[in-house]
C-alpha cells in the first residue's frame, strides 16, 4: 500500500498547500529536511509586515542567508494599522522594509502593495532591484520629495520602463501636483501588459483625472495632444476621484464595455458617470463584478447617484458579485438587485449604519429567492438588544423556531430566520453593531465611529462572542448552512483599542462555526474567533476596500 513518503514531491507540495494556518505550516517543516524543503516556498511566498508583530529578532532571522527564508518570498505586503489612522508608519519598520528589499535576489519578486505612505526615494530602488514584477502598488508620503523623484524617473527611463513593463495590475495616486499626473501616466503608458488599475487621491480631497497645465493621470503633460490606445483592463478602480470632471477622460482612456470588474469608492460626481457608462454597458456589458461605495458628504452633493447606480444595475446582467454602499441616500430599489439573481454568489448591502436602516423582511426574502446559488452575504439586520455589558451578554438569546415555526417571531428572528433558510449560503456578515449598554454617556457602544476604550476591551469581546454563538445556534438549527460570520462595518472609526486575545479588534469579529459538549454529553453548535488574516481575500469580509488583487 503507498504511503505518504512514497508521493511524489509534486503531490506532497500539493497537499501541503491546503494547510492553512501558519502554526500548522511551521509545525511540518520541524519533520524533517525533507518535508521543510517542501513546506517552505509555500509559507515564505507571501510575506507580511505588520507593525505589531515585527521584532529586532524576527526581522534578523528574516533576511539571515542560513535561515533560507528571504530566497522563497516572491509578494510582499506592507499592512500598517495604527491607533490613529492620522499616523505615519514608524523608520525602523520603512528600514527594514528597504533593507529586505536590498537582501533579496534579484529580480524575484513578483508584487509589492504597501497600505501605507512611504518615502519616494523607496520607488526608485524597488524598480531598480526587483525588475519582473506583475504587480506594484507604492503610495509616497513627501511632495517635496516626489518632486525629484519624478525627474529621476525621467531621466533613468530606460531601465524603469523595463521594469514596468510585466506589470498586469497598478495602483497610481495623484492629486497634489502636476507631478503625480506625469508619474501616473508614465507607469500606465510603460505597462503594455496591463490589465487591473486602481487610481486614488494622494490627498484628503477628491482629485480629478485631468489636473492643471493640460496634465491627466493618462496622458501626462499635454494629454489633449497625446493620441493613446484605450485601456483594455479587466478590472478598474477609482477611489476619492472627482469624476464630475473627468468622466469624459475615462470614456476615452478605458474601454469600459471590456472590464470585469469595477469599484468607485468614495468618488464625487459619480451620478453622471454612470449614467454615461449604463448607456455603453446596455450595448456590450462584460462586468461581472460592482462596488460602489459612497460617503455621506457625496451623498449630499450627488442627489442622482441612487438613479445611476440602479441604471447600472438594469443596462446589465449576469453580475456574480455586487457590493453597495449608499450611507444616506435611499435603498437601491429591490428589483435592480434581483435580476441578477441567477448569478449572483456574493452581495453585500450597506444603508446609514447611524439610523439603523435596512431592508423589510419582504425584499430580503425576495432577493435572497432570486439568488438561489448566493454563496456569500453582506446585510445591515434589526437592533440587535445586548443590555448591559456589565452582564456579559448571558441575557441574550434568539428563540428557535419549534417545527420550524414561532408563536410571535420578533423582527430580529424573522430577519434572521430569513438569511437562515437560504439553501446556499455559508457566509455572513453583519454590518449592524449590537446596543450594548456599558454605564457611561452615552448609554450604548453601537456606532463604529465611538472610540471604546481599551479596558472594555474584554468584556465587550465576551459579549459580541455570545452574540456570535447565539446567531450561529439559531442558523444551525434552523437548518443553514453558514460556517463563516463575521460581525462588523464597512467603515472604521479613527481611533480603535487594541486588539482582544483572539487578535479582534473593535468593531471588527469573525468567527467560524464549531461544536462543543455540555455536561450532558449533548453537542452544542459555538461560534470559533479566527482571524482576519485566515479568511479569504475575495470574500465579503474584504468588499467595502475590492482591493486589487495580489
Amino acid at each position: 500500500m503507498a504511503t505518504f513518503s512514497s508521493l511524489s514531491t509534486e503531490m506532497k507540495a500539493h497537499i501541503f498547500s491546503f494547510i492553512r494556518l501558519e502554526l500548522d505550516q511551521a509545525t511540518v517543516c520541524l519533520v524533517s529536511h525533507e518535508w521543510r524543503e517542501i513546506m517552505a516556498p509555500l509559507l515564505w511566498e507571501s510575506l507580511t509586515f505588520e507593525y505589531q508583530s515585527i521584532s529586532t529578532a524576527k526581522f534578523i532571522t528574516l533576511i539571515r542567508p542560513d535561515s533560507g527564508i528571504i530566497r522563497h518570498v516572491r509578494r510582499i505586503f506592507i499592512d500598517y494599522d495604527p491607533e490613529s489612522l492620522d499616523d505615519s508608519i514608524p523608520q525602523h519598520i520603512q528600514a527594514a522594509i528597504e533593507l529586505t528589499i536590498n537582501t533579496l535576489p534579484k529580480n524575484t519578486l513578483r508584487s509589492f502593495r504597501s497600505r501605507v505612505a512611504l518615502a519616494p526615494r523607496f520607488l526608485l530602488n524597488l524598480l531598480r532591484h526587483q525588475q519582473k514584477m506583475t504587480g506594484l502598488e507604492v503610495p509616497t508620503d513627501d511632495p517635496n520629495e516626489n518632486v525629484s523623484i519624478d525627474s529621476g524617473i525621467v531621466t533613468h527611463g530606460a531601465w524603469i520602463s523595463t521594469a514596468l513593463c510585466e506589470l498586469k495590475w497598478l495602483s497610481v495616486y495623484i492629486g497634489s501636483g502636476d507631478y503625480t499626473y506625469q508619474h501616473s501616466a508614465y507607469m500606465i503608458r510603460n505597462a503594455p501588459k496591463l490589465i487591473d488599475l486602481c487610481i486614488d487621491s494622494d490627498g484628503d480631497e477628491q482629485a480629478p483625472i485631468r489636473g492643471e497645465q493640460s496634465c491627466d493621470a493618462f496622458g501626462g503633460p499635454y494629454a489633449d495632444d497625446v493620441a493613446v490606445q484605450p485601456l483594455q483592463l479587466t478590472r478598474f478602480r477609482l477611489q476619492w476621484i472627482a469624476l464630475s470632471l473627468s468622466h469624459g477622460r475615462l470614456l476615452k482612456y478605458v474601454n469600459l464595455p471590456g472590464l470585469r470588474s469595477l469599484a468607485l469608492i468614495c468618488c464625487h460626481g459619480i451620478g453622471p458617470f454612470l449614467m454615461a457608462i449604463a448607456t455603453q454597458l446596455s450595448l456590450s456589458c462584460n462586468l461581472i463584478e460592482l462596488g460602489i461605495v459612497m460617503s455621506q458628504a457625496l451623498i449630499v452633493q450627488d442627489d442622482n447617484v441612487v438613479q445611476g447606480i440602479e441604471a447600472v444595475l438594469d443596462s446589465c446582467s449576469g453580475l456574480q458579485s455586487l457590493w453597495i454602499n449608499v450611507d444616506k441616500a435611499r435603498m437601491v430599489e429591490p428589483s435592480c438587485i434581483t435580476r441578477h439573481g441567477q448569478t449572483l454568489r456574493k452581495l453585500g448591502i450597506s444603508i446609514d449604519p447611524e439610523n439603523a436602516v435596512y431592508y423589510s423582511v419582504s425584499d430580503l426574502h425576495a432577493i435572497l429567492t432570486s439568488a438561489s446559488h448566493l454563496e456569500e452575504l453582506a446585510v445591515h439586520i434589526p437592533p440587535i438588544e445586548m443590555g448591559s455589558l456589565q452582564s456579559l451578554g448571558t441575557n441574550f438569546n434568539l428563540r428557535v423556531p419549534y417545527n420550524g415555526y414561532f408563536d410571535v417571531p420578533t423582527l430580529l428572528v424573522a430577519f434572521l430566520t430569513c438569511i437562515a433558510c437560504h439553501p446556499t449560503l455559508h457566509t455572513l456578515r453583519i454590518l449592524s453593531l449590537p446596543e450594548i449598554n456599558h454605564g457611561f454617556p452615552p448609554n450604548t457602544i453601537r456606532l463604529d465611529r465611538e472610540h471604546v476604550p481599551d479596558d472594555l476591551v474584554p468584556s465587550i469581546s465576551t459579549t459580541i462572542q455570545k452574540l456570535a454563538t447565539e446567531a450561529m445556534c439559531f442558523s444551525g438549527k434552523a437548518g443553514s448552512h453558514i460556517k463563516v460570520l463575521g460581525i462588523c462595518p464597512d467603515d472604521l472609526p479613527q481611533y480603535r483599542p487594541k486588539p482582544d486575545s483572539n487578535g479582534h479588534r473593535w468593531p471588527k469579529y469573525f468567527y467560524i462555526r464549531g461544536h462543543i459538549w455540555d455536561p450532558m454529553s449533548s453537542e452544542r453548535i459555538t461560534a470559533v474567533p479566527i482571524p482576519i488574516k485566515n479568511l479569504s481575500e475575495g470574500s465579503v469580509f474584504n468588499f467595502d476596500y475590492i482591493s486589487t488583487a495580489m
